[in-house]
């Protein structure tokens, strides 16, 4: 892993578009916690939702540091890390916008938790998680 390549991985339209997106919605998270008073579930899940998406941030400083499914060459890695970084970049505004779906779930009726939105939040995740690993093994 330490002779992997260290390259800069530029940002595309949909990776500003993704980041500008989360951002929006953390800023509407908390806005949404101290309008309606916020109870401690509210809270928790909006702090989380922000150490999640911070932290994930700081991982994508580093995407020679990641684990990849295809051995990292000097041929490969542009492309591989451009694709883990999209991907995380990705997954992170989707963690937000579950937790703000789930605290907008708590807040206006959090007696029907419906069971199909663990089947939503498992096609947001799963899916492109999916498309990430056959992106990675086909440009191997």
């Amino acid at each position: 892993m330490s002779n992997r390549p260290r390259i800069n991985v530029s940002k595309s339209a949909f990776d500003y578009i993704t980041e500008i997106n989360g951002w929006l919605a953390i800023v509407a998270f908390w806005a949404l916690v101290f309008i309606l008073n916020f109870t401690t579930q509210l809270l928790v899940l909006c702090i989380l939702s922000t150490l999640l998406f911070i932290g994930i941030g700081q991982l994508l400083r580093y995407p020679h540091l990641l684990n990849y499914p295809v051995k990292i060459t000097e041929q490969n890695a542009l492309r591989q890390y451009t694709l883990a970084t999209r991907f995380l970049r990705y997954l992170k505004m989707i963690i937000v916008l579950i937790f703000f779906g789930v605290g907008l779930i708590i807040i206006i009726s959090p007696e029907q938790l419906q069971p199909w939105i663990a089947f939503l939040v498992l096609g947001l995740t799963i899916i492109p998680l999916i498309i990430f690993l056959a992106a990675s093994r086909r440009i191997a």
